[in-house]
């Protein structure tokens, strides 16, 4: 009898080496998925098995857990990212109006300025006519 407890050791030993190293494996590799299915289908080990040690499971959902956590993180990042672009081209498009319109007033005034100075132009001439004429 003592023989078959040593070799269930040694089995239930190295079975959690293989538990170890595969969910090492699925913690380091996205592309696996975080599953019993996936666990059974790297060790060899039969889901049951697996599901009955108990601790491989809350390993798994911690993995997945962590990923949910990490995928959350990452949008949230690209969303505050495309927030932060979006705000500098509001602002860069808000001083290119207020450029835009000095620019304009600019013209505007020197549009004025030029009326009156043909104005002024027109009533010298006539002034210049009138005294030639007299």
């Amino acid at each position: 009898m003592n023989a078959y407890d040593q070799k269930n050791s040694d089995d239930y030993d190295a079975n959690t080496l293989l538990l170890e190293k595969a969910l090492s494996d699925i913690k380091g590799n996205k592309r696996l998925k975080a599953t019993v299915a996936q666990l059974s289908e790297m060790t060899g080990i039969h889901r049951n098995t697996i599901s009955n040690r108990v601790w491989p499971v809350q390993e798994l959902k911690q993995i997945r857990d962590s990923r949910k956590t990490e995928e959350k993180s990452r949008k949230e990042q690209v969303r505050l990212s495309t927030a932060n672009v979006k705000n500098a081209l509001e602002a860069k498009l808000s001083r290119t109006q207020s450029e835009v319109i000095y620019w304009f007033n600019e013209y505007q005034d020197i549009k004025r300025v030029a009326e009156h100075s043909d104005k002024r132009l027109q009533k010298m001439r006539e002034s210049r006519d009138y005294y030639k004429t007299r």
